[in-house]
C-alpha cells in the first residue's frame, strides 16, 4: 500500500487501520499502540478535560467530563501537514473515483481560503488551502479528520443559505406557536424544491425541543429523510414524552436495516464492493448512534437484537 492508497482508504472508510472516531480508547490503542497518549492540562474552571493519541500523521483527539473515566473520540484522523510529499486534493479526488467512489465540497465559510472536500456518508474531511502558500501549492491537503456524526449537510447548508441566518432564526420563532395543521400548510408554502434537502437541514439547525421534534416526524412524513435515518431521528427525542415510543423508532430502524446475518457477513469480508463499503459505513455509524438505547427498550426481542447490532458495529470495515 503506498501513501495515496492509504489515504484514499481514509476517505472511502472513515478507518485509519479499522479504527476511527467511533472506537473507543482500548481498541485503538490495541491497533496504534499506548505510548503516544496525554492528557492536556485543564483549563481553569473548565468541568471537561481533552487528551491527544498522537502518532505523528495519525491523530486521536479524546475528551471527558472531569472525574469520569470513560474517554470520548471527538477526532481522528491524519495530519498531512507533518509529512511529505504534499497530497494534493485533485490526486486524492482521483484515487477516490477510481475506486468508484465521488467527493463531494464545500467552502470552510464563505470566501475562506480553505474548503472541506469528503466522500458522501464518511464523517473524514480533507481541509484544503486553496491559495494561502504557507500551507503549499494550490489544493494541498492538510489533515484529513473527522468526528461522530456527519456535519457535511450543515456545512453545506450554510454555505448555500448564507446571509439568511436571521431569517431563519425567526421561523425558529415563529413556529413553536403553530398547530400541526398550520405547521404543515407553512411548510407547504416555503419548502423549495432546490435544495430542498439542504433547506431542512438548515432550518432544524435552529430548532430544538418540541419544534425540533415536530419538523422531524414533518419530514420522515414527507420523505426528506431516509426511513432508517428518520428512525433514528425520532429515537433521539425519546426523552420527550410527546415523542413516539424507543421501541417503535427502534423498531422502524431494525425493519430499514439489513439483517444480522448480512451485517456478520460484511464485518468478516476481507474485500467488499463500493456499495458494501458505503452500507457498512452507515451501518458501522447508525449502530454507534444507537448504542446508550438498548437498556430503555421494554420488549426483550427487540432489545437484544438491537444490542447484537451495537456489538457488531465495530467490526465493520475492520478486515479491509
Amino acid at each position: 500500500m503506498n501513501d495515496l492508497d492509504f489515504f484514499a482508504g481514509l476517505a472511502i472508510t472513515g478507518t485509519v487501520l479499522g479504527v476511527d472516531a467511533t472506537s473507543d480508547l482500548a481498541t485503538v490503542q490495541e491497533v496504534l499502540g499506548n505510548e503516544h497518549f496525554y492528557v492536556q492540562p485543564v483549563a481553569e474552571g473548565s468541568t471537561w478535560e481533552y487528551a491527544n493519541a498522537d502518532y505523528g500523521l495519525i491523530d486521536f483527539g479524546w475528551g471527558r467530563e472531569r472525574g469520569s473515566s470513560e474517554w470520548t473520540c471527538l477526532y481522528a484522523g491524519t495530519q498531512n501537514h507533518r509529512v511529505e510529499p504534499v497530497l494534493l486534493i485533485d490526486e486524492l479526488r482521483g484515487a477516490v473515483t477510481e475506486r468508484g467512489f465521488t467527493m463531494d465540497s464545500s467552502p470552510q465559510w464563505p470566501g475562506a481560503d480553505f474548503s472541506e472536500h469528503w466522500v458522501p456518508g464518511v464523517s473524514i474531511s480533507a481541509l484544503v488551502a486553496d491559495s494561502d502558500p504557507e500551507w503549499g501549492p494550490p489544493g494541498t491537503v492538510i489533515k484529513m479528520l473527522g468526528g461522530v456524526g456527519d456535519r457535511h449537510d450543515i456545512l453545506k447548508a450554510r454555505a448555500v443559505f448564507h446571509g439568511e441566518e436571521k431569517k431563519f432564526k425567526a421561523y425558529s420563532k415563529d413556529l413553536r406557536t403553530l398547530s400541526d395543521e398550520q405547521l404543515a400548510r407553512w411548510l407547504d408554502k416555503r419548502e423549495p424544491a432546490a435544495d430542498r434537502e439542504l433547506w431542512w437541514t438548515f432550518l432544524r439547525s435552529h430548532c430544538r425541543d418540541q419544534l425540533g421534534l415536530a419538523l422531524d416526524l414533518a419530514a420522515a412524513e414527507r420523505g426528506v429523510d431516509s426511513p432508517d435515518r428518520a428512525a433514528l431521528n425520532l429515537a433521539g427525542w425519546s426523552s420527550i414524552e410527546s415523542a413516539p415510543p424507543l421501541d417503535d423508532a427502534v423498531t422502524q430502524w431494525l425493519t430499514t436495516t439489513p439483517t444480522l446475518d448480512e451485517g456478520r457477513r460484511l464485518a468478516a469480508a476481507t474485500t467488499l464492493t463500493p456499495d458494501e463499503i458505503r452500507l457498512s459505513r452507515r451501518l458501522r455509524d447508525q449502530a454507534f448512534e444507537l448504542r446508550g438505547y438498548p437498556p430503555s427498550i421494554r420488549a426483550a426481542e427487540v432489545a437484544d437484537e438491537l444490542r447484537a447490532w451495537v456489538e457488531l458495529g465495530p467490526q465493520l470495515l475492520r478486515r479491509l
